[in-house]
């Protein structure tokens, strides 16, 4: 309220000393448009990093996709955020667009999908093909560290050379290295 006292004060002074204030108001219109243009991406760029802060969507080391980009964040700085690609290349992302992308963050997952498909030869007997899926449902119920409310072990398809079975399984890891181990012993 006293700022907008004082700049009305200053345009009365100013008009009664004959300043045409209307040129002088025109000017700084057009100057603070200028200025708040080529602001834009500056402080889209700041909000879009306050946000980051504020919402952690990523942390530092996450393995993250965000518009058909893959990669491992190594850096959110104030105007972009860097991540490594699979290739080895850095991408930079501005954080003012950033903050309006969709981010499917992998390295926060609490479990890993593993789909492991195994053919059996064409005259196995149906009973055999039920035997041999009940046998993998135990050594599923047998290892902690698959999920043993969410797998699923069961005929899939007539293939060219076999008999199809289909084993959906999720690993309680977010470790790819650990993933992979888990993954060999199954």
């Amino acid at each position: 309220l006293k700022a907008v006292v004082v700049v009305i004060g200053v345009i009365f002074i100013a008009h009664s000393l004959k300043v045409n204030v209307a040129n002088m108001l025109a000017g700084l219109g057009i100057g603070a448009m200028a200025f708040a243009f080529a602001a834009k991406d500056t402080l889209a760029n700041f909000f879009g990093s306050l946000m980051i802060v504020l919402d952690r969507p990523f942390d530092i080391g996450d393995y993250i996709n965000v518009d058909g980009l893959d990669g491992i964040v190594e850096e959110v700085g104030f105007h972009s955020t860097r991540i490594r690609s699979f290739q080895d290349s850095m991408i930079s992302i501005p954080n003012g667009q950033l903050a309006n992308l969709n981010i499917n963050n992998f390295g926060r997952r609490r479990s890993r999908r593993t789909d492991i498909g195994l053919g059996v030869e064409y005259d196995t007997k149906p009973e055999l093909i039920q035997t041999y899926c009940d046998k993998i449902k135990e050594i599923i119920k047998s290892k902690s560290w698959l999920k043993q409310d969410q797998f699923l072990v069961y005929f899939h398809s007539f293939g060219d050379f076999s008999l199809n079975i289909q084993i959906r399984v999720y690993i309680m890891t977010n470790d790819f290295d650990v993933e992979c181990d888990h993954r060999h012993e199954l």
